[in-house]
């Protein structure tokens, strides 16, 4: 148990954490040398994040849009992607129809939520993937970068 009162023992963690800042940083400028020489392979990063049900969030968010109460939708989703693994598919491999058999309010724009592309760049919120927000995350990194390194 710790006494109400200072106690040095306390301190003992500052060694280790400061220790550690000086690590990261260290660390953070040896990226961008390894960022110049990496090579990024967009078809097998594709192929990768097609896999899976990566637009099961996006399907629940439009037909939440389309007025369907969030758990209704979840569920809604939930019964789709079960039938997908039970049946070896994908969700862009349904038919419209097959979509229809779950709630009559997925139409043919449902194809274009669940592109790769469209889940990705709509996320517009606070820590999202689109353009826009990506830009803003990317601005305040370097603010606290150049904070973090000028002195």
């Amino acid at each position: 148990a710790l006494p109400l009162s200072y106690n040095r023992d306390m301190q003992e963690d500052k060694p280790p954490l400061l220790e550690s800042i000086e690590i990261v940083k260290t660390s953070l400028k040896l990226y961008p040398r390894m960022l110049d020489r990496i090579k990024i392979n967009k078809e097998k990063m594709r192929k990768a994040a097609e896999k899976g049900f990566f637009a099961a969030t996006d399907l629940t968010d439009y037909l939440v849009e389309k007025g369907v109460s969030f758990r209704k939708a979840h569920q809604i989703i939930g019964t789709i992607v079960r039938k997908c693994l039970k049946e070896g598919k994908s969700l862009k491999e349904l038919s419209l129809e097959n979509y229809q058999k779950y709630s009559s309010l997925f139409q043919k724009d449902v194809f274009e939520r669940i592109k790769l592309e469209s889940c990705v760049f709509n996320k517009e919120s606070a820590g999202g993937t689109g353009k826009k927000s990506l830009a803003k995350q990317i601005k305040e990194a370097r603010k606290k970068l150049e904070i973090a390194f000028s002195g």
